[in-house]
Parts: structure tokens; sequence; C-alpha cells
């Protein structure tokens, strides 16, 4: 009975992201490797989630067998335990995957009628994040720090409001505080198409 439930909902959430994908595609937005990463978001929903469910489906089957054998028992709680665990991250993924949706639709939407904001912000505050990462190989001895542009605020310089930029994909000193930047972005999700400091 839930497997009919969960198997649709899993199926329109992974086709819908699709589609919305290739829309996006298909105007040719400037936002073309965060589709990427989105989808590989989706990928990692639709294992952890099936994962999860299989595990707990498995618990909840063997669960009579096992009730009078102790390790059995213990090893039964054990996988219930790691069932839950992943199917709560997907079911967090999935949330997002579902979000993400929404966002690329419109985005792509707003882009394609050519709604897009042409403001400058005095930038006041800038959020990075930073990931460590080892190169594969015997005689490599050093790691790599990559760091990421995450969120991006700032005071429209036209309107004097208060701007705010979330989930930006720019590079870790692209952007700095205190300096005047002309900014191309959308409307409704606020995702930067390009930003430039201005001369």
């Amino acid at each position: 009975m839930v497997k009919k439930i969960v198997n649709p909902i899993n199926i329109i959430v992974v086709v819908m992201h699709i589609s919305v994908s290739i829309y996006a595609l298909f105007v040719n937005v400037p936002f073309k490797a965060e589709l990427f990463k989105d989808n590989v978001v989706l990928c990692i929903y639709v294992i952890t989630f099936y994962i999860g469910f299989l595990l707990l489906g498995d618990f909840f089957r063997e669960r009579k067998i096992f009730r009078k054998r102790n390790d059995g028992n213990r090893e039964s709680k054990t996988i219930s335990i790691i069932g839950g665990i992943f199917l709560f991250a997907g079911i967090l993924l999935g949330m997002s995957s579902v979000m993400t949706i929404y966002n690329i639709k419109v985005d792509a939407s707003e882009y394609s009628i050519g709604r897009i904001i042409f403001d400058t912000i005095k930038v006041d505050n800038v959020k990075r994040e930073s990931t460590t990462s080892k190169p594969q190989g015997i005689f490599v001895q050093r790691s790599i720090t990559t760091i990421r542009t995450e969120e991006v605020d700032g005071i429209s310089v036209k309107s004097n409001k208060r701007v705010e930029f979330k989930h930006c994909y720019l590079y870790g000193w692209q952007v700095i505080e205190g300096k005047i930047y002309n900014v191309k972005y959308l409307p409704t999700t606020h995702r930067i198409l390009s930003i430039e400091e201005k001369k």
C-alpha cells in the first residue's frame, strides 16, 4: 500500500525535475552549471530515500522472525535505525528538490520573457564557505581548499533598499564588502546572472 503511494510521488518529482531542467536549457539560461549540481542532489535524494525505504521495509517484514532471537533482534534494530536515517535524509533532500523545481521553473520563465533586474549594489556583507579536498595519488601530500561565496547582502544605490542574494555560486573573492557592483538578477529568487565591480 505504502509502495503504491511512494513510487508515483518519487516518479512525479523526478519527471518534473527533468522537465524543468530541459526547459531551462531550452531557453538557454546562463546558470547551466547550477542545474547540474541540482540534478546531483536529485540523484542523491532518490538513492537515500529508496535505501531507507527498503531497509525499513525489511525491518518490518523480518521483525516477527527475529523476535525470539536476541542477536537477530539487535541486528534488526540496527537496520531499522540506519534505514530511518537514510529515509529521513531522503525526505529532506526530496523537499529540497521540490523547492528547487519551483525555483528553476520561475527563474527560467522570468529569464525567457526578459524579467531581469539591473541594479547597482553597495555590498556590506558576504558569507563565504570553504571546502577542503585532497587529490588522489600516492605522491600527493597537500590538500586543496576551495572558497565559494554563499551569500551576498547590500544596499541598492538606485532605490536605497536592502537586497539579499542567497545560495550564490560565485568565486571566493569575486565580491568584497564595501565595494559597489553592477548586478543583473532575477526578481523572484534573486538568482544572480552577472555581477561586476563598478569602475
